[in-house]
């Protein structure tokens, strides 16, 4: 049989529920010693992070549930510089995304309003006539690859910047010390080619 897990309601912080809403409950001040097992506990929950994606994008927030700016994140992945470089291949993944995005509606907008041109009414015939012109079935699936190839990007960001996250997180419960290997195949800077294990 499992029982329930009871909580004080000064033992929660926040509940978050699904569909976005958040209840904070505010903690009583209560003069309390604490032993140093705890403090330490307290420091790393403190020093978590924690990542949230959307559908344009991403948010990053601290272990109190505040959101995090561009630098104070890259502040804070400065102690683990494979978070950091995992962070900001992400941003650049995403910022390419959103570029993408704004070319392919261009192009796929574009390439409708020029196929809805291309129709006009022939009084000989007594009908419509659609005079397709290639320009604007090739604007159109231009328009249309570029938006998957921008969303693939988007995607492939949102979780670069996740596993940053999760490195960093990992580090900082870890003291600081990243046991991340990570083993890369590459040119190398005399010209040759070899492999690299980072650890």
């Amino acid at each position: 049989m499992v029982l329930p897990t009871l909580l004080m309601k000064s033992e929660i912080f926040m509940i978050k529920y699904e569909n976005g809403d958040k209840d904070i409950f505010k903690e009583a001040t209560i003069p309390v010693t604490t032993p140093q097992s705890v403090q330490a506990a307290q420091t790393v929950q403190a020093d978590t992070l924690i990542f949230e994606s959307y559908f344009f994008g991403h948010g990053v927030l601290d272990g109190n549930g505040k959101k995090l700016t561009k630098n104070e994140i890259q502040a804070r992945f400065a102690k683990t510089p494979d978070a950091l470089k995992s962070y900001k291949t992400g941003k650049d993944m995403l910022v390419a995304g959103n570029i993408g995005y704004g070319l392919g509606l261009f192009e796929a907008i574009f390439g409708v309003s020029t196929l809805a041109s291309d129709s006009h009414y022939d009084d000989e015939q007594g009908k419509w006539v659609n005079s397709t012109n290639p320009t604007s079935v090739t604007l159109l699936v231009l328009g249309g690859a570029t938006l998957i190839g921008s969303a693939i990007l988007s995607v492939v960001g949102n979780s670069k910047i996740e596993s940053a996250v999760k490195l960093y997180n990992k580090t900082a419960r870890s003291g600081g010390v990243s046991s991340e290997l990570s083993l890369n195949f590459g040119v190398t800077r005399s010209g040759g080619v070899g492999l690299t294990l980072n650890f």
